[in-house]
């Protein structure tokens, strides 16, 4: 500016204190109090916030939200992503994303882990319910033959053997190989060559009699003998090796082969090194394949 060849600069512009003492010196002339600086900086909150809802829903129809599909956390990613594209210059209106399509992205996966863990869990658990049981067939009726026990063709005499869990009828013992021990039979591997042959044919059973000798025990539980494979059994009578000639102390076993209904089928049997069973096992199991 300039007047008259000199120039003029503009006035300064007024500081707070002469802007409050404007406002004070314009309100005099009113019927009004002066106005305070305490009631310039008064900010009004509502007691309400509803009372906001026409300038909400201002907002949001500027921001082309649809109040209905937005709930307070999706509703804030909805608005920003609206002002993220119109700084981007994009004039293509957005369709309202689904408030649900996050949580429902996330089902599946969950669901998964959810049954991976569980299988796991019952993977680790035991069993509680009962495996069915195939029953046991019953046994054959015990023969009443007309020829007296120790024969052929006869039945084993009626006398109990001793076990380790209790006394065990020798008529039981059917179908089966019984091998009559005497004391001090110093033969674990034929004891071994016994039940590797009775193991081949189903069905078919075998177990160590003796006198009482605790050695006797032992053959059916050596890793070189029976290997715990049959039972060992006490005649304390001593009818069984009386009955069918078993050999003196330290001699060679002596074999019985049994019926499935208790009948002896052969003579008595020196068991040596050399004996083959498989001509008196045939016919009474099936040859395991």
């Amino acid at each position: 500016m300039h007047d008259g060849g000199v120039g003029l600069l503009p006035p300064p512009p007024p500081d707070d204190e002469d802007r409050s003492r404007s406002l004070a010196e314009g309100s005099r002339g009113t019927d009004r109090p002066p106005v305070t600086e305490s009631e310039i900086l008064r900010i009004s909150v509502p007691d309400d916030l509803r009372d906001l809802e026409d300038e909400v829903r201002a907002i949001q129809a500027e921001l082309g939200i649809d109040p209905a599909l937005v709930d307070p956390l999706t509703g804030r990613r909805a608005r920003f992503a609206a002002w993220l594209r119109r700084r981007a210059g994009r004039n293509r209106p957005a369709s309202p994303a689904s408030p649900g399509l996050g949580r429902s992205l996330l089902v599946g996966p969950v669901v998964a882990m959810t049954l991976l863990v569980i299988a796991g869990f019952v993977a680790l658990l035991p069993s509680t319910g009962t495996a069915p049981t195939r029953a046991a067939p019953a046994p054959a009726p015990l023969a009443a033959p007309t020829q007296p026990p120790g024969t052929v063709g006869g039945l084993l005499p009626d006398v109990g053997l001793e076990s380790a869990t209790g006394v065990v009828p020798a008529r039981s013992l059917r179908p089966a190989v019984v091998m009559l021990v005497p004391s001090g039979c110093n033969c674990p591997t034929l004891v071994h060559d016994l039940v590797g042959q009775v193991e081949e044919y189903p069905g078919i059973s075998s177990a160590l009699v003796g006198s009482g000798d605790p050695g006797v025990a032992e053959l059916a539980v050596q890793r070189d003998g029976g290997n715990g494979r049959l039972p060992a059994l006490v005649d304390r009578t001593g009818a069984l090796a009386r009955t069918y000639h078993g050999g003196p102390p330290g001699s060679v076993p002596t074999v019985l082969v049994v019926a499935a209904d208790g009948t002896l089928t052969a003579p008595p049997l020196a068991f040596t090194a050399d004996t083959r069973l498989e001509a008196d096992l045939l016919p009474l199991g099936q040859l395991r394949a």
